[in-house]
């Protein structure tokens, strides 16, 4: 539940995001960790469940009009995205309509779209990822499973959602990063104005 004083923080957090979102509509880049302030902002269950549905639909409807040639099995993996959009849903609306289990079932099935190699670096596996778009349902279903990881997961569903559908695999934000960036404020926005309303009830109920 948030608080007055968690209302103000969030603000100038939003606000940060918003004038960093100005800079790279005028051709500036920033790290992808600039995204990091969603960790804070975004904390209970009601906002990360949210979130990850949003995310989820968000990139279900942006795929429709994609077809990567490189990606050998784009439909398949582009109907596992879209199941597992259309699960979650389910769930949040309603757990009778779709269970943990088989939120647990999806994700195992986006897990095993991208492989595994050596790392030439270090011993130990290296995980390749062949679908970026597949990666973001990955994160949203982790957030509403993994309660305890959710602040991270917060940020690396937002960081995969941005590369996705920006500039491939170069880890920044640039203004190919506008679009995405732009669906992330809108939510932040629409997130914060409904908390401002809870809590200014709560005032007046409490006189």
């Amino acid at each position: 539940m948030t608080n007055r004083y968690q209302l103000v923080r969030n603000s100038t957090k939003i606000d940060k995001l918003i004038r960093m979102r100005d800079e790279l509509s005028k051709g500036k880049s920033f790290s992808i960790t600039r995204l990091t302030a969603l960790k804070s902002i975004i904390r209970d269950k009601a906002h990360t469940d949210a979130f990850a549905l949003y995310v989820s639909q968000k990139t279900k409807t942006r795929i429709r009009s994609i077809n990567p040639k490189y990606m050998e099995n784009w439909n398949e993996d582009r109907k596992l995205v879209n199941l597992a959009s259309i699960a979650i849903s389910k769930y949040l609306s309603d757990p009778r309509q779709a269970s943990s289990q088989e939120l647990t079932t999806l994700l195992k099935k986006l897990e095993n779209i991208q492989e595994w190699g050596k790392n030439p670096y270090w011993s130990g596996p290296l995980r390749l990822i062949k679908n970026r778009y597949a990666l973001i349902l990955e994160d949203a279903l982790r957030c509403i499973l993994y309660r305890d990881k959710s602040n991270k997961i917060v940020y690396d569903m937002a960081s995969d959602y941005v590369l996705a559908f920006s500039d491939g695999y170069i880890r920044e934000l640039t203004p190919g990063s506008l679009p995405s960036i732009d669906d992330i404020i809108t939510f932040l926005r629409k997130m914060h104005r409904e908390d401002n309303v809870e809590v200014k009830k709560r005032r007046n109920k409490n006189g």
